[in-house]
């Protein structure tokens, strides 16, 4: 049986962040398989927001990066508030593609894919049949993966993501727009402009329902105001997981989406799987290094500060955002511009911006 010191499953942003590390710890023997060929590398439905501290870690070029915002507006029943920051986006499958461009020791062996695990017998089994066997196994292979799945076996609790890639001749906005409708609840609209691209998208909690019909007009709507339609757009979805799984299975560790990881406020992951790919490496490496510190202290921040889903399943958190939207001003229709140093507080609690 084929047998390497690190197997990677998967090569988004955490796998392909793990295998760079191993390789500047001194590892050679590092095996990344990868469901998707080669040149698809990072093609995923993702919004490609990347905060400071993940251009600070994964090395993200200045070239790379597609649009940079300087704010967010947030639209609730009528009301507007007006948040300065500032991030960037960069397009899926440029950053997968960068980063695999900086291995230089792994062993890529894409257009496979990882169908089961035997944890106890260390190998796991890809869709031919092959079986592999390994020391130490990272899975950085998604939502959908079966080697999470063998592990953890635990319900699934998610975000579905449904929306448009629309193409344009220009940047149509310099803001990133979320809005949540009364008539909506539990769900989360957004806009986003890249350069020669709006998306735009619903967020719901797989364990709600959402009136298909009505998302879809406002949706419409959305695209309308830049003078676009859904029609021009090309359809994605994806699932974002916010239920946390475990990190470290003895040998085996989860990253990311695998993990249940993203963002339990904005869905956000590329960050969170990144930081997991390497804390996966330092732990492999330096036996003595903390990673359960590390975790709490930088990953599972946003169960303590994020509760919205909790208050979704007891209220509803549209109607919760809507009735303090109004305990803050009467007014309507009157767009708030929230202080630039409550804009900081903000940032640094969710993102440590």
């Amino acid at each position: 049986m084929e047998k390497h010191e690190v197997v990677i499953a998967g090569a988004g942003p955490g796998g392909l962040k793990a295998a760079k590390t191993l390789e500047e710890e001194g590892k050679e023997d590092i095996l990344l398989i990868e469901a998707l060929p080669k040149k698809r590398i990072g093609d995923k439905f993702c919004g490609g927001m990347v905060p400071p501290r993940a251009v600070d870690l994964i090395g993200i070029p200045e070239s790379l990066i597609n649009t940079t915002l300087n704010k967010a507006d947030l639209h609730i029943d009528g009301l507007t508030f007006d948040v300065p920051y500032q991030t960037r986006w960069v397009k899926r499958i440029d950053l997968g593609q960068y980063q695999l461009s900086l291995l230089k020791k792994t062993e890529l062996r894409d257009s496979t894919k990882v169908m089961d695990v035997e944890p106890k017998e260390n190998y796991i089994t890809t869709l031919d049949g092959e079986r592999i066997a390994y020391n130490y196994l990272i899975d950085g292979s998604g939502f959908k993966s079966p080697i999470k799945r063998k592990l953890s076996g635990k319900r699934e609790n998610y975000w579905q993501c449904s929306g448009y890639m629309i193409k344009t001749k220009k940047q149509v906005d310099d803001a990133f727009h979320f809005y949540i409708y009364t008539d909506m609840n539990a769900s989360l609209f957004w806009t986003l402009p890249y350069t020669d691209l709006l998306e735009v998208t619903v967020a719901y909690p797989i364990y709600g329902s959402i009136d298909k019909e009505r998302a879809r007009q406002h949706m419409e709507e959305l695209a309308g105001s830049k003078d676009l339609s859904l029609n021009e757009g090309e359809p994605k979805a994806a699932p974002v997981p916010w239920d946390y799984k475990g990190f470290k299975f003895g040998n085996i560790f989860l990253l990311g989406d695998a993990a249940g990881l993203p963002s339990t406020i904005i869905g956000d992951g590329i960050y969170q799987s990144a930081k997991c790919g390497e804390m996966v490496a330092k732990t492999i490496t330096n036996k003595g290094y903390d990673w359960e510190r590390e975790l709490k202290r930088d990953l599972l921040k946003h169960y303590y500060i994020g509760p919205g889903m909790w208050i979704n399943k007891v209220y509803g958190w549209t109607n919760a955002a809507i009735k303090i939207a109004h305990l803050l001003t009467n007014k309507m229709d009157t767009k708030i511009s929230v202080p630039e140093f409550i804009s900081k507080i903000a940032r640094r609690i969710l993102y440590n911006w």
